[in-house]
């Protein structure tokens, strides 16, 4: 039996003993008392509050998109108290300690609500821009190279002149007569390094590294023949403009705050928490 199946079992089991117990208490007299104010049902001393109650109306409505039926209200509120029996029970069989599962379910579920309260209030423009301006270095790109490639199949003597040809009209400004063979064409766009070696290769893509704006290179023999490239312009590595990548800094600014509450968090329930540590050297 696995360890997943002998958890279930002892669940069930565990919530059929608690509604006999549950039962049985019904049985005697002035056991059970009416809830307190605010709260729809009371399970072993745990109050189900109205809200939740209300809440939990409101969603099936919302799923069912027409009004509750009569005794709508009676079957969601049984429905909770079903779901506190079960978590009680599964309380006691000590499963969130038990089953990594339950365990890794409860520790994210913690996380994801101390996360959500740090991230409750929008950041305003001017947090967001003092954000920005101390750790601008971490929004940097790379640099940027929009390059154009002319291609002449093969490496003879008229290649050679064809390929001569296109770098002495592109260096003059000139049109082309000969634009060379067709090939696959690099897209007429700033491209990172990365991006130009697979449209390139390693050895085009260097050569283009090391050309200025405006320049164009000699014809290069690679794969298939003669290459000529030509830089139409040049992005320097850096941070852009706060404005054209806001939407980036925000995501950013949130993900840290959301960090730091976290160890905020874990570092007050340290601070009130009694632990002892064994030797792990």
């Amino acid at each position: 039996m696995t360890s997943d199946l002998r958890a279930r079992l002892l669940l069930g089991v565990g919530v059929v003993v608690g509604l006999g117990l549950a039962i049985a208490g019904l049985l005697v007299p002035d056991a059970v008392t009416m809830p307190p104010e605010g709260a729809a049902a009371v399970v072993n001393g745990i109050p189900i509050a109205r809200a939740d109650l209300e809440r939990a109306l409101e969603a099936v409505e919302s799923d069912r998109r027409t009004a509750s039926p009569a005794g709508e209200a009676a079957r969601v509120l049984d429905r909770l108290i079903d779901e506190e029996l079960l978590l009680q029970h599964a309380m006691a069989l000590g499963l969130p300690r038990s089953d990594p599962r339950i365990r890794g379910e409860l520790v994210r579920g913690v996380v994801d609500v101390v996360v959500a309260e740090s991230e409750a209030e929008a950041p305003t423009d001017a947090a967001l821009e003092a954000f920005y301006a101390i750790d601008a270095r971490y929004f940097a790109r790379a640099g940027r190279r929009r390059v154009a490639r002319y291609f002449v199949r093969g490496s003879g003597t008229e290649q050679r002149a064809r390929a001569g040809e296109i770098v002495r009209a592109l260096r003059e400004g000139r049109p082309l007569v000969d634009e060379g063979d067709a090939t696959v064409p690099v897209p007429d766009a700033f491209l990172p390094a990365a991006k130009l070696e697979q449209y390139l290769g390693p050895t085009l893509a260097a050569a283009a590294s090391r050309l200025m704006d405006g320049g164009v290179s000699e014809p290069i023999l690679a794969v298939g023949g003669l290459h000529v490239l030509q830089v139409r312009g040049v992005q320097p590595a850096g941070a852009p403009p706060f404005a054209e990548i806001r939407d980036v800094v925000e995501a950013e600014y949130r993900r840290r705050r959301g960090e730091e509450a976290l160890r905020t968090y874990l570092r007050g329930l340290r601070d009130h928490a009694t632990i002892s540590r064994a030797d792990t050297e």
